[in-house]
């Protein structure tokens, strides 16, 4: 089951996030988690192209005239331009501009308060409240635009595409398209992908990056505040690897370094009421009966900010 917004969003393309549990989605899926393995983490050449990206900011930083500066506009920057390399293998500053600025609007028509909550609640009020006609009026723009942006990205990348060197996640579905395979054990089910699904390949991934930045600044803030930490993370950095650049290979080194990452993502909570549930079967929890069809959220910011079991900060 999805929210209202999420109806909307699916109307124009088919994110993963958003999808019940249907042939498409677990197709959609399954070749998603096959080309990212195949082209994501580990993979050298985008190892390399990370490198970069990140030695270019520094650079950056370095150059910045004030001993104390917003680093917010750099850091996402360099996450967009790692995500369309990552995706389509190209990072151009026009397109680059255009995710940027549609990142930034998206971040308010899917907040979980205000109008946006509204609109899920009692869809009926885009009818007679002027603001949240208002708001769903840009939402469904901003929708559109954003798809009609992964359509060029897609496009291009199609054009460039060489089938005997698929160096590139999105390169892994073109050759896909139109050929009905089995969706999983036990099942006659078949799903074949569209252009339309292969363009969804690539937005879902866009999407999915777009919270990175977020848990950058959480993450730079917290080592800002305990600058004991951040200490320590740095000794076992030039303990383990020493100046030479860091790669993939090195993460079992640095377990302070991980902890300090995953600790950070429990604490900024980057979605607060996660991603809408379906119950799946009548349930029975605390007395209260949840039919089966029935929307669930779930508080992620009080499950892990839960006193039981979490401080206010482990590190």
């Amino acid at each position: 089951m999805q929210s209202f917004r999420i109806k909307a969003v699916l109307d124009v393309m088919p994110t993963l996030g958003f999808l019940n549990n249907t042939p498409q989605f677990r197709y959609i899926k399954k070749n998603m988690m096959v080309a990212l393995r195949q082209h994501g983490d580990g993979v050298r050449h985008l190892e390399e192209t990370t490198v970069a990206y990140i030695k270019e900011l520094l650079d950056k930083m370095e150059t910045e005239s004030s001993p104390a500066f917003e680093p917010k506009g750099m850091i996402r920057t360099t996450i967009g331009k790692l995500l369309m390399t990552l995706i389509y293998g190209f990072g151009n500053e026009k397109g680059l501009k255009r995710f940027l600025e549609i990142e930034e609007q998206s971040k308010r028509m899917f907040s979980e308060t205000g109008p946006g909550l509204l609109l899920d609640v009692c869809p009926p009020l885009r009818y007679f409240v002027p603001s949240i006609r208002n708001f769903y009026s840009q939402f469904l723009s901003l929708d559109h635009a954003f798809n009609e942006l992964c359509n060029e990205f897609t496009d291009q990348r199609k054009r460039e595409y060489d089938r005997n060197n698929p160096n590139i996640y999105i390169d892994h579905f073109f050759d896909l398209i139109g050929k009905p395979i089995k969706v999983g054990p036990g099942t006659t089910d078949t799903y074949a992908i569209d252009e339309k699904d292969v363009t969804a390949m690539g937005m879902n991934l866009l999407i999915a990056g777009q919270s990175t930045s977020r848990s950058m600044d959480v993450l730079l803030g917290l080592l800002v505040n305990h600058q004991d930490i951040q200490e320590r993370a740095y000794r076992e950095i030039q303990q383990a690897i020493g100046d030479r650049t860091p790669t993939c290979g090195d993460r079992a080194k640095l377990p302070y370094l991980e902890a300090i990452i995953l600790e950070s993502l429990r604490y900024g909570s980057t979605v607060t009421f996660g991603l809408p549930h379906c119950a799946s079967e009548d349930t029975e929890l605390n007395g209260y009966l949840i039919p089966k069809g029935t929307m669930v959220f779930y508080n992620a910011w009080s499950i892990s900010h839960d006193p039981r079991y979490c401080h206010s900060l482990r590190l």
